[in-house]
């Protein structure tokens, strides 16, 4: 009662790190010898099916590296576990930033040791049936650090989606571009964004340069036959008008942290049939009415679950002690559909496991 809801753009706007410092960050974290070290202590496959939780009851007992003992945190890790933890049908992110995420962590290493070795608070809230993510990388300065994201990618369940975002509109230019061609090579990437038009408050990118950035990646995202990652915010009429002009209707797009309404998801579907919706972690917000309504309606083979990690900390989880969320968070988004719908947890995973592949071919 009485909270507010937060939404992309206030995730994003008031974050301490910003796009404009990331590159910077990158190249001290990210050195070759750094990558090499953390990738050979970690096995050559990652198993994410077995188990790799203690009972909860050792709770009490595990340190925490950024609190003095996790027995302090015990009531909301028990109702995070009791609720999140129950499925075992195996589920995707299939939208987060693994780049932003081990920068801001300053984590030298591939998502499974952050998982399972950063803090003993990401250990307990990590579920068994998480099988993997979707890492989107859409800071072209990043894109520089070859290494960094090869290594990220590297892992058997970690695919990637390049992009540039819409309010970094301003890099592009021939240079990124034939960049992006270049990184949309790899055997790992599974489609291109997230790209789009961002209209909110605090885009100070014009909306010509937006304009002509997304038409110029949505041509090469048609000849590279690739899956769209669309971002749209305060901008529908806009990206309706070039996406209906140019993109064919067959094609694969996921309308990434989708917030508005049902009737205006109805207007995507009615002319892409393809098209799924991601939802994020905004649902388990009680005033996020938009989107409670989107996830009781939508057609389950339209969804798909995503944290947009590390933003988007689910309700429930103090921010006191968890600054980021991370990719193993989108189950907390399969609950709360479930909840809303009535509808088993179990279907929801299953729905949305089948789109993440359809949309991504994994």
């Amino acid at each position: 009662m009485g909270e507010t809801t937060p939404d992309c753009r206030s995730y994003r706007n008031n974050s301490r790190f910003s796009m404009g410092s990331y590159s910077a960050k990158m190249s001290n974290l990210y050195s070759p010898e750094i990558v090499q070290r953390g990738r050979r202590s970690l096995p050559d496959r990652v198993e994410l099916s077995k188990p790799r939780y203690r009972p909860h009851a050792e709770l009490e007992t595990t340190p925490n590296r950024t609190s003095p003992h996790l027995r302090n945190n015990d009531r909301w890790i028990a109702l995070y576990r009791s609720k999140h933890m129950l499925s075992k049908v195996p589920f995707i992110d299939s939208h987060c930033h693994l780049d932003f995420l081990f920068t801001r962590k300053r984590h030298r290493g591939s998502l499974f040791s952050y998982l399972h070795h950063s803090d003993a608070v990401t250990t307990h809230t990590l579920p068994d049936n998480f099988a993997g993510c979707i890492a989107v990388f859409c800071d072209p300065a990043f894109w520089k650090q070859e290494r960094s994201w090869k290594a990220m990618l590297s892992e058997d369940n970690v695919w990637g989606s390049f992009g540039v975002h819409p309010r970094s509109a301003e890099l592009w230019n021939k240079e990124t571009e034939a960049m992006l061609r270049s990184v949309l090579r790899h055997e790992k990437v599974r489609a291109l964004g997230e790209i789009g038009l961002d209209y909110s408050k605090g885009s100070d990118i014009f909306k010509e340069k937006q304009k002509a950035a997304f038409k110029q990646q949505l041509e090469i995202a048609i000849e590279f036959k690739l899956p769209l990652v669309i971002h749209c915010r305060d901008a529908t009429e806009d990206c309706w008008d070039i996406m209906t002009k140019m993109v064919p209707r067959e094609h694969k797009i996921h309308l990434h942290c989708f917030t508005e309404s049902f009737t205006v998801a109805q207007m995507w579907f009615s002319v892409f049939p393809n098209l799924k919706i991601g939802l994020t972690p905004l649902v388990t917000f009680p005033s996020a009415k938009n989107t409670h309504n989107v996830a009781r309606r939508v057609p389950l083979d339209k969804l798909l679950l995503e944290t947009d990690s590390p933003y988007f900390i689910p309700r429930g989880v103090p921010k006191d002690q968890v600054s980021l969320s991370h990719p193993g968070m989108a189950i907390t988004v399969a609950a709360e559909v479930s909840v809303l719908r009535g509808t088993p947890i179990d279907t929801i995973l299953e729905y949305a496991r089948e789109n993440t592949k359809f949309i991504y071919g994994i």
